[in-house]
């Protein structure tokens, strides 16, 4: 089937995608277009064909403000209506919320993209702009005919911020790149026996230390065989080793420079993943499952942003030393266990992540929103005028 022809199931919808920020759209607007679907990009600057944008600049932060944000929304509206009609544009999908706001005013069929609360954008003392635009967005949550988010742990967020629950739909982000080659030498760089079981330690914050040692201190003393990898560019695990190394099994610790970071990830029998340091999908993790990798992942909310049923994964319980040795020591111990958890996982992250598969998931949330849109004899395009509030 060539790109761009219709597969079945999938209805060829018109989509304007309204993003600020070309590059984080164009793979998901690329797969839509494999499928069938009519993807085009507009900017607030206008409308352009997704291969214009391959070699856009990486746009750069501007200062939040209230007065600047009604801008965008105005012009947001004017890119909206050069770019096409109510006619020949069946879905509006808003990756912004100023671009959302415009969206709602002036379009039958809205779906808002949403990756984090617009009053985030606020500065810490700015706590009146933060509650301006929480109440902006409000409107759009509630108004939009479908509400689109990437990872589960934001709905609640997005519920009590006015989106209707049976309106949300849980889309993943692409994983488009293929896992890196985790077959090279670093076992032979870094001096790991061939029948070693490794495990790498990803991202290791303070507060998992004393766990870590702890576990890993029983878990070497019971599987002689296990080498703990640590990253060697993260204090926490410089400390982490001065540790291991006083409780006598230094032996079983070696450090992986940041070059090596994700083919160590690729290639280790066991990657483990504690508390993640942003919003979302653990990254360390997401990496091990593309790479078909056991994961032994803590019990916290960014690792079950990455497979909430836990396909693909064995939870351990939060700063629980205990459960992490005995988890641990399982895996340690039984090989075929491991590949079949990495087995799953990289199954997993093909059926819910492929670009096809993220593609497809937009066919009921483009359905939903059509079917809910707005009376078509309604005036759109009318007059958008900020309102100053007293606080």
């Amino acid at each position: 089937m060539t790109p761009g022809s219709p597969m079945r199931g999938v209805r060829p919808w018109n989509v304007m995608h309204a993003t600020e920020r070309v590059r984080d759209v164009l793979e998901v607007a690329e797969a839509q277009r494999a499928i069938g679907m009519r993807p085009v990009l507009v900017t607030p600057a206008g409308y352009g064909s997704i291969e214009l944008y391959l070699r856009a600049p990486v746009e750069e932060e501007r200062a939040v403000s209230l007065l600047g944000t009604w801008q965008e929304v105005r012009r947001w509206r004017k890119s909206m209506a050069d770019c096409g009609s109510t006619a020949s544009t069946e879905i509006v999908h808003a990756h912004s919320f100023s671009a959302g706001m415009a969206g709602v005013r002036n379009w039958p069929a809205v779906v808002y993209d949403l990756r984090a609360c617009v009053e985030d954008d606020a500065d810490a003392g700015q706590a009146w702009l933060a509650r301006s635009l929480r109440v902006a967005e409000q409107f759009v949550l509630a108004r939009a005919e479908a509400v689109v988010l990437h990872w589960p742990s934001l709905k609640a967020a997005a519920v009590e911020r006015g989106a209707g629950e049976e309106h949300v739909f849980i889309v993943p982000d692409v994983v488009a790149e293929k896992a890196p080659d985790g077959n090279g030498d670093w076992r032979e760089r870094m001096q790991i026996r061939e029948d070693a079981v490794t495990f790498f330690a990803a991202d290791v914050h303070v507060e998992e230390l004393d766990v870590l040692l702890s576990a890993f201190a029983q878990v070497v003393s019971e599987v002689v065989s296990t080498v703990l990898l640590l990253e060697a560019a993260d204090p926490a695990s410089a400390l982490l080793r001065s540790k291991l190394a006083a409780a006598g099994i230094s032996r079983a610790v070696r450090l992986v420079p940041q070059a090596q970071r994700d083919e160590v990830i690729a290639g280790c029998d066991v990657v483990l993943t504690g508390t993640s340091a942003g919003v979302g999908p653990n990254p360390a993790g997401l990496k091990a499952m593309t790479a078909g990798r056991a994961l032994l992942a803590e019990d916290v909310t960014a690792n079950r942003d990455l497979s909430p049923a836990g396909r693909g994964c064995l939870w351990y319980k939060a700063g629980d030393a205990r459960d992490l040795v005995g988890r641990a020591s399982f895996l340690a111990r039984n090989p075929e266990f491991r590949r079949s958890l990495g087995d799953s996982a990289r199954a997993y992250i093909a059926e819910t992540r492929a670009p096809e598969a993220v593609a497809r998931q937009y066919e009921a949330v483009y359905l939903h929103a059509h079917a809910r849109r707005r009376n078509g004899s309604q005036p759109f395009f009318g007059n958008l005028q900020p309102i100053q509030a007293a606080f």
